[in-house]
């Protein structure tokens, strides 16, 4: 591979992995939304240590309580939403240098 070719395949390639975890993050966003509406209309607003719904998460200045696995289930995609807004910032800076 001339080097050329490989300088124009390298930022596509890059292109296209911040593409897919841009993707990923926005994914992730939009099921972490989900899971705040659906756990503010189905969950407790007082601690249930029966069945273990103890962790409160507060959502539009309602505190609900949920158990362990709900509670990963909101606060896991943070990671992910990250990472897609670091892709984001990839994405324009390497428009930005190919406008220039």
């Amino acid at each position: 591979m001339s080097s050329a070719v490989r300088e124009r395949a390298q930022p596509a390639f890059v292109k296209a992995l911040a593409a897919l975890i841009w993707l990923v993050g926005m994914a992730s966003l939009l099921w972490q939304i989900h899971f705040w509406f659906l756990y503010l209309q189905i969950s407790p607003v007082t601690p249930h240590p029966k069945t273990g719904q103890i962790y409160p998460l507060r959502v539009h200045e309602q505190i609900v309580y949920l158990t362990r696995q709900e509670l990963s289930r909101v606060d896991g995609p943070w990671l992910w939403i990250a990472f897609g807004c670091v892709a984001m910032f990839l994405l324009l800076v390497f428009k930005l240098k190919q406008t220039n």
